[in-house]
């Protein structure tokens, strides 16, 4: 049986480069086809004491010579509280499920996942505790090097965000931890104006949000874990949960990282311990196989059938930790403030020619321009929307408005004479290009 995870299929995607290489050199071509496939259940579920839509994922295994993103769709899905209670979860997506946005599990109280499939095979978890959740002390951050040397034989430097927690229960507490990262990618000319149509005339219309500052997002990409089985105290100290090199553009505004901490089972440590050891193993179709991760989740009629995943229940807290580099300025840090160009931690625009002055300015271009007409009105879906907008003639920027430069270029800014607008490159105007313009929730306070 040939089965797949996510993490492997990416791998597999930056080996197949090496693989055309080695076909070329004279090795026959390799049919690849799977063999003795069985579909498997694969569940992604978790329930803790927040208030908050709590969600179960379904789907199923594929072969690996195949393109397949099987969802678990129509299933029946509940959580059942310890009193027989029954939470029925709906199905948003193709095998997403979710509970109401205000529940919340109760720590001290046992739930189980109940799944029934459409073809009626029923699948039952385990009883699970949702633990009481452990207070965080504290979340910080430290500019530090690592002894990790890079292609030079320097070592890398940059800030590491750390946990401490402690509890005053005699038990030892595994945890988990899950974090939602995000900072600010601003421009130097944001983009106040569009345009519709082109030509050698063109109707300027006041966006309602400058493309100036934008935000991204990040996750971590694999299970953080911890425990305290083994010490002396009851206590997380300076748990690493992330590092950001001091050359990356998290810190070079506004950050935010907001660090979740999970008391979960011995048993769920021990799942994502090996989840985790599976993913970082897997960088060949050489590397042993880890064997079958323990699920808390069973077929009611036939046990033996393998489920793939785990019912997570656990008790949360959470902190919040905005950052800048400027708290690291005496300890020497490097990174610089933006400056509009492409960076290698960023997506890559591509096929741009820096060179050619014809397509774009590092700074705003003022042009000079007559206005024809003015009022514009735009009808959307039935409404009428009404713009502040002018017709200009763009005759003075004709060299510039050719098909090959004129998607590159924003209107950044209009003088208050309404005589003269300015342009610039969408790498410094238009912030979209990096992130979206709308604030994660994040950040809300």
């Amino acid at each position: 049986m040939i089965q797949i995870n996510p993490s492997f299929s990416l791998r597999l995607k930056r080996f197949l480069p090496c693989l055309f290489i080695l076909i070329l050199a004279c090795v026959e071509p390799f049919d690849f086809q799977s063999i003795g496939f069985d579909r498997k259940l694969v569940v992604d579920a978790s329930l803790t004491n927040e208030a908050r839509e709590h969600f179960v994922n379904l789907s199923y295994t594929f072969p690996l010579d195949t393109n397949l993103n099987l969802a678990g769709s129509d299933a029946e899905v509940a959580f059942i509280e310890a009193s027989g209670n029954r939470v029925v979860l709906r199905e948003t997506t193709p095998g997403h499920y979710v509970t109401n946005p205000n529940y919340a599990g109760i720590p001290g109280q046992t739930y189980r996942l109940s799944i029934v499939l459409p073809d009626g095979q029923e699948f039952l978890s385990d009883p699970e505790l949702l633990r009481d959740p452990v207070p965080i002390d504290s979340v910080y951050a430290e500019y530090t090097s690592i002894p990790v040397q890079d292609l030079n034989g320097n070592d890398f430097t940059g800030v590491q965000i750390f946990v401490d927690a402690q509890s005053d229960a005699e038990e030892p507490h595994s945890f988990r931890y899950d974090y939602v990262e995000s900072y600010e990618v601003p421009v130097p000319y944001p983009s106040e104006f569009d345009w519709m149509g082109g030509g050698d005339n063109f109707q300027l219309i006041e966006r309602p949000q400058p493309l100036g500052t934008c935000y991204r997002v990040g996750y971590p990409t694999s299970p953080l874990l911890a425990t305290t089985r083994g010490l002396i105290e009851n206590r997380i100290f300076q748990f690493r949960v992330r590092f950001i090199s001091e050359f990356a553009r998290e810190l070079a505004y506004q950050y935010i990282i907001a660090v979740r901490q999970l008391t979960i089972s011995n048993n769920a440590h021990t799942y994502f311990k090996q989840l985790r050891e599976s993913n970082e193993s897997q960088g060949s179709l050489s590397d042993e196989q880890l064997g079958t991760m323990p699920s808390n989740i069973k077929n009611v009629d036939n046990p033996l059938d393998l489920v793939l995943g785990y019912f997570e229940v656990a008790g949360v807290t959470e902190v919040k930790k905005r950052l800048s580099y400027h708290e690291f300025l005496d300890e020497g840090i490097q990174t610089e403030e933006w400056i509009c160009e492409p960076h290698p931690l960023l997506p890559d625009p591509g096929g741009l020619d820096f060179n050619d002055i014809n397509c774009y300015s590092r700074g705003e271009t003022t042009f000079n321009v007559l206005i024809i007409e003015e009022d514009f009105i735009i009808s959307r879906d039935g409404d009428t929307t009404f713009f502040t907008t002018r017709t200009y003639d763009w005759s003075a920027l004709e060299f510039a408005m050719n098909s090959r430069c004129s998607p590159n270029l924003r209107i950044t800014s209009m003088s208050p004479a309404e005589d003269q607008v300015s342009v610039a490159h969408f790498l410094c105007s238009d912030c979209t290009t990096y992130g979206t313009v709308e604030r994660p929730a994040v950040w809300d306070d």
